[in-house]
């Protein structure tokens, strides 16, 4: 072998490895910022009120989970 094919190897490598470290740190990058962006708020995707769902004013007609289970235990409680 001759001095500069290590050389050129080398240095091909090193490119190479710079070029899919900084496409994967870019991928992470990418999922992070996704997740932020599509971050709920702390009391829920949708939720207009307090995230009480017992005394808000939206909850006839609120297709939170939380909303769902309140409206049935009123239905149940007779009121």
């Amino acid at each position: 072998m001759h001095a500069s094919d290590s050389g050129e190897r080398f240095q091909r490598r090193e490119f190479l490895r710079s070029t899919l470290r900084y496409a994967a740190l870019t991928g992470v990058a990418g999922v992070v910022a996704a997740a932020i962006a599509r971050r709920a708020p702390l009391n829920g995707p949708a939720c207009g009120g307090q995230g009480i769902c017992g005394g808000c004013e939206h909850l006839t007609g609120c297709g939170e989970s939380r909303a769902a289970t309140q409206r049935e235990r009123t239905e149940k409680a007779g009121g």
